[in-house]
């Protein structure tokens, strides 16, 4: 994973160093086309993807579900909470309430957004 990731930077810095005009290397259509997604504007930090990830492999599934659509600080901050709802609470995917019927809306809302 480390080899990947200094690859990776290698490749990005290059593309600065070298900027625009420069014939396109394989290893830079690959790392863009394949690797990176530039959200410009919104300006968050990379989601990692799982190389295999489904809905039965229970607490994976939820972490990659709110990595990729909750928004907050650190990875780490997102982990710390007692449960997992006050973790989803915490990447401002579901409200305060805790009665089913808000439950059930949070979790309409966010299979509606997905």
């Amino acid at each position: 994973m480390i080899a990947l990731f200094t690859r990776i930077h290698s490749v990005v810095q290059s593309v600065k160093a070298v900027g625009e005009g420069e014939e396109e290397t394989y290893s830079r259509v690959h790392l863009y086309a394949n690797l990176l997604h530039n959200d410009q504007p919104k300006e968050h930090l990379p989601i990692p993807v799982f190389s295999y990830i489904k809905p039965t492999i229970g607490v994976s599934f939820l972490l990659y579900i709110m990595l990729s659509m909750g928004r907050f600080a650190t990875e780490i901050d997102l982990t710390l909470h007692q449960s997992i709802r006050e973790c989803f609470r915490y990447a401002k995917m579901i409200g305060p309430e805790n009665d089913e019927d808000s439950l059930t809306s949070y979790t309409k809302t966010m299979i509606s957004c997905a």
